[in-house]
């Protein structure tokens, strides 16, 4: 950047999908920093800042959550690229959602969650 005090960019969830509706999703903040981020390398180059990602699938979240947990984690997600990511990355658990954004990846696909469940509705 040009002058003054560099600029620190922050970003607390880096999901860039939100379900909304059955079928249907919403932009997040992860999407708009996504385009940001973009935007400023196109006008700074090398020197555009970029953001700082905290959250999900970033480790120090899911490490911070183990210290505060005692006995077996499972981490509960809708996404396969930040909850099923983060969590196996932290050595955790985890259940994929399918009522959110994520679905069951292929047998084959190299992330994949412990557990797969169809809704968190008690039958």
């Amino acid at each position: 950047m040009e002058t003054g005090e560099p600029t620190a960019l922050v970003l607390p969830n880096p999901d860039v999908l939100y379900p909304k509706q059955r079928g249907a999703v919403g932009l997040t903040a992860g999407a708009a920093a996504c385009v940001l981020e973009r935007g400023l390398a196109a006008r700074f180059g090398d020197d555009a800042p970029t953001f700082e990602r905290l959250g999900k699938p970033h480790t120090p979240i899911f490490e911070a959550a183990k210290a505060r947990v005692q006995g077996r984690t499972v981490m509960l997600g809708d996404q396969l690229e930040t909850d099923v990511a983060g969590a196996r990355a932290a050595g955790l658990d985890v259940a994929l959602v399918e009522t959110g954004v994520g679905r069951r990846p292929a047998a084959d696909a190299p992330l994949q969650p412990t557990w797969v469940l169809p809704s968190l509705t008690l039958r």
